[in-house]
């Protein structure tokens, strides 16, 4: 930003002057401000008038010295465009960049505060329209806040890509980008001492994102019309002076070289995320990376027929495909089996079917749980459009291959009690969400969609036996006794201090039955229930006491 000469703001000041009514703020902005004006550019001002409404007036303050272009606007008119649009912005929009008050310095702060405000609320409602609940994992730095906008308003006004991309690069670019985002910050810390968003180092994310009241492509339809008709009743705007303004600037956009500058033309790539990158082109970045070290990508499917994740692998050379990533779609067709469950699970235990949630949960939850000890896969890309995660490859097996051993599921009793104490319950507790991986070092979680702060610690119990049956058709219903027997061990713990969840556990049985029947065949589901029932009476007769009901576990 270059602020104007003396001479230049004094001359600004009696051109202004001379304009009928009382002043009470005059602003320099554009080129002149901005660092890119040519030698018989002229300059910029907005100058609000106690009264009024909206006119230009284009001066030269004397024979042979500057040309003054001002936008005359009363100030209730530009506190209306600031708080509401109601000019479409066609005042207001001027203080997204780089300005000079040159008089009545705190109406124009306040007027650009208001609006700054109003841009970021706006922006947030956007990224919640377009990514749902995911928005609020998502990291935005300032600048985003800024571009965003501005490419919107290029959108509705395309002569003035121009002066934002000149705005914005060349040797004073830093410095106004500075300036901008440096206001866009204040406006976000603001924000954040309300709660609306949460400051991450030098970036901010959504915790109560406000939602849109309609479609935002109706709301930038409905600004255009306002911005034109403010134009017209300026007396700025004719289709011939439209026609020649875009003519002309597009002109001085292909001899200045400044076509293009990415922030603009994606300000979605400003984005981020606290773990794992955030991509809008799918599994692009992860294998275009990997074939550019000459390497060739293929995709298998994991687990059951119905099941919803890939594994990424790559083959470079003559040697053998290694697994890179594993995929989740979770707006596949076979997520479909989600309605069924939360039909059968209704008045039971809620589940998510909605893919955006799911998503949001398995990012938010994979992280938190890691944070507070647990083993969970890293991230490693989320494309919340695409509404897809790829997450690190960990070697080992699933533990529904281990039924029939003892300490895997001994373990996994113990990191479910531990899951519960710390306020979590997971929900989805079916085998195959764990993994024992090679070499030990304990249990990872690889699935969270439908884990919850708070929710039922004796469902996750109950479902988790159930789910373990049909596993016994094969590997026989010893094996499932014995590995059933070693999580209930490990649950309880030799304090006894799980008993009182597993005590809940069989009382539910039946209850909890009901959503999981049409998994298990006709006496799998008596079979588990006698065998809670027996370890807990045997648990009686040590000495362990039937507990009162489990008190609330303590939320993480």
């Amino acid at each position: 930003m270059i602020e104007l000469p003396q001479d230049a703001a004094r001359e600004a000041l009696e051109v202004v002057g001379s304009i009928p009514g009382e002043l009470v703020a005059l602003a320099a902005y554009g080129s002149q401000v901005a660092g890119y004006a040519s030698s018989g550019s002229d300059y910029d001002l907005m100058a609000v008038f106690r009264e009024g409404g909206l006119r230009y007036y284009y001066v030269r303050s004397r024979p042979g010295g500057r040309y003054f272009s001002v936008l005359r606007v009363g100030l209730r008119l530009l506190e209306g465009d600031a708080e509401r649009a109601e000019l479409g912005e066609f005042v207001v929009g001027r203080l997204l960049n780089p300005y000079q008050a040159l008089a009545g310095g705190d109406v124009v702060e306040r007027a650009a505060r208001a609006y700054r405000r109003r841009v970021v609320l706006e922006e947030l409602a956007r990224l919640a329209h377009a990514y749902g609940q995911f928005a609020t994992e998502i990291l935005a730095p300032p600048e985003y806040f800024l571009f965003s906008k501005l490419r919107r308003r290029a959108r509705i006004y395309p002569p003035a890509r121009y002066s934002y991309v000149r705005t914005y690069s060349g040797p004073e670019g830093p410095r106004n980008l500075e300036f901008s985002a440096s206001r866009f910050r204040e406006a976000l810390d603001g924000l954040a001492s309300e709660g609306i968003v949460e400051r991450v180092g030098g970036m901010y994310r959504a915790l109560r994102p406000p939602l849109p009241r309609r479609p935002p492509e109706l709301d930038t339809l409905a600004l255009a019309v306002r911005q034109y008709a403010a134009h017209a009743s300026s007396g700025r705007v004719s289709p011939r002076v439209f026609a020649e303004e875009l003519t002309s600037k597009a002109r001085r956009s292909r001899a200045a070289g400044a076509l293009r500058l990415e922030p603009l033309e994606r300000p979605e790539l400003l984005l981020s995320l606290p773990e794992g990158r955030l991509s809008f082109e799918g599994l692009s970045p992860l294998i275009g990376e990997a074939r550019g070290r000459g390497c060739s990508v293929s995709r298998r499917p994991l687990g059951e027929f119905y099941s919803t994740v890939r594994l990424l692998e790559v083959r470079c050379g003559g040697g053998p495909a290694s697994p890179v990533a594993v995929v989740k779609e979770y707006s596949s067709p076979w997520a479909a089996k989600w309605t069924m469950v939360m039909i059968a699970a209704a008045g039971v235990r809620p589940m998510r079917l909605s893919p955006v949630e799911r998503l949001t949960s398995e990012y938010a939850f994979l992280r938190l749980l890691r944070r507070v000890g647990f083993r969970t896969p890293g991230i490693l890309l989320v494309d919340p459009r695409r509404i897809l995660m790829a997450r690190e490859y960990v070697e080992g097996r699933l533990l529904e291959a281990a039924v029939g051993e003892e300490d895997p599921f001994r373990e996994l009793g113990r990191l479910m009690r531990r899951l519960h104490s710390a306020g979590v319950t997971l929900g989805d507790v079916k085998p195959s969400n764990f993994l024992v991986p090679r070499g030990g070092g304990g249990i990872y979680l690889i699935d969270c969609e439908q884990a919850a702060r708070g929710g039922s610690a004796p469902w996750d119990v109950a479902s988790f036996l159930y789910l373990l049956a049909p596993l016994g058709r094969s590997r026989g219903a010893a094996a499932v006794e014995r590995s059933a027997i070693a999580f209930l061990e490990g649950y309880a713990g030799g304090d006894g201090g799980g008993i009182g969840a597993l005590e809940e556990a069989l009382e539910a049985a039946p209850r909890y039955l009901a959503p999981l029947s049409p998994l298990l065949m006709p006496g799998e589901g008596a079979a588990v229930a006698a065998i809670l029932s027996r370890f807990l009476s045997s648990r009686r007769a040590r000495g362990q006491p039937r507990p009162g009901r489990t008190r609330a576990p303590r939320a993480i």
